[in-house]
């Protein structure tokens, strides 16, 4: 509020200048108001002060509404001078406007009753602004005055709530945003955590069969440490991305088997009975992938691919699939022309949820409309150096 006022003083101080210089000319020709029989120099003066207080109307808007009916009324007691139109009552209708809209309330009701005094003694001095139609003409104009002020107040006033529910609206998303990141971290954790446990356990019982074999037949024994010590590399790989990531205790280990980028078929095959007409595009050589970055590709493709068909109906979607010697290019696109949902904030968590699989592998991903329409996802996984064959 203070800054307004700040910002306003030049241009209250251009309409105060702005009056002034009407107030002359009208004074100076008697093209509009009153013209009394006071000496020019006389009238030239009082209309000159009328105006100059409004340069205060916002910091003072009451005291300024008082000098301004005082200014106009008290001098036509004393001398019959001249008062112009926009440099009196209209002048005094801005500092009614002025005061309804930024005095403190209650006060601001008291806005109406400055102008009906100064009326009162300038009619109690001049006859010719006893008539009906002077008085309905003050009361409608003052009083459009004040109303006006009163609905810009309101106007300002469901302005600002405006602002803070929309800054607390953003600052909602923001903790969405967050939750829903943090929720994700930890069902990757739970993913890498049944990937690492599932390694572990063959870790054991290959080594127990080696232990059994070792004497009878070396060969076996030989091939079951060679797993036992491929099971440990990935093993390794994956505490390592599950390090810094919280784990919900309260939530059961779910006992499936973790899915893969070899069951894209059937995840493709629900989707196209959900209605997605979905084609798949293979470039490479597949490969063996990490347990963990293969879930988390898996996954990347059925959030894409959900989002897709929740947002944009049912459609024609492309899920490419590129292998390349050090990274994993995952393309997911929809030819529909609207935009799907996932691209707007706060429209749920496949976004953040992919974001944060990438973010965990050190990848890249991009999501964004299509020039020719549509909707693309596009997610780069680093790939570890292919083990030399045994």
């Amino acid at each position: 509020m203070w800054r307004d006022r700040v910002r306003g003083r030049p241009a209250d101080a251009a309409l105060a200048l702005a009056l002034v210089v009407v107030g002359q000319v009208e004074v100076r020709y008697g093209s509009v108001g009153y013209l009394g029989s006071a000496p020019y120099a006389v009238s030239a003066v009082l209309a000159a002060l009328i105006p100059l207080p409004l340069i205060w109307r916002r910091r003072a808007p009451l005291a300024v509404l008082i000098l301004v009916g005082l200014a106009m009324a008290l001098p036509t007691l004393v001398v019959d001078r001249s008062i112009p139109f926009w440099g009196g009552p209209m002048t005094l209708d801005v500092a009614v406007y002025s005061a309804s809209r930024h005095a403190t309330p209650p006060r601001d009701r008291w806005a109406l009753l400055v102008p009906a005094v100064t009326v009162a003694l300038v009619a109690t001095a001049l006859p010719v602004f006893r008539s009906l139609n002077e008085v309905a003409f003050s009361t409608g104009v003052f009083g459009v005055g004040w109303a006006a002020g009163r609905a810009m107040r309101g106007w300002q006033r469901r302005h600002e709530l405006l602002g803070d529910d929309l800054l607390t609206l953003a600052e909602s998303a923001a903790l969405r945003e967050q939750a829903a990141a943090a929720a994700e971290r930890a069902r990757i954790a739970r993913e890498l955590h049944d990937v690492v446990a599932h390694s572990v356990s063959v870790m054991v019982v290959q080594a127990g069969s080696a232990r059994l074999r070792l004497r009878r037949d070396p060969a076996a024994a030989e091939e079951a440490l060679r797993v036992v010590e491929k099971s440990g590399r990935e093993a390794l790989g994956e505490l390592r991305q599950l390090l810094g990531v919280l784990r919900a205790d309260d939530e059961a280990t779910a006992v499936d088997p973790q899915p893969g980028l070899a069951g894209i078929d059937d995840l493709l095959a629900q989707l196209r009975a959900s209605g997605l007409d979905v084609r798949l595009e293979v470039h490479g050589v597949r490969r063996d992938l990490p347990p963990g970055l293969d879930l988390s590709a898996y996954r990347i493709v059925q959030e894409a691919l959900t989002n897709a068909l929740k947002h944009s109906g049912p459609t024609t979607a492309t899920v490419r699939i590129g292998y390349d010697r050090d990274r994993l290019d995952l393309r997911v696109s929809n030819a529909d022309g609207r935009r799907p949902a996932l691209a707007r904030a706060g429209a749920g968590h496949g976004l953040v949820g992919m974001r944060e699989r990438v973010a965990l592998f050190g990848g890249r991903l991009e999501a964004g409309p299509r020039a020719g329409g549509g909707y693309l996802v596009r997610a780069t996984l680093p790939l570890p150096e292919p083990e030399p064959a045994a």
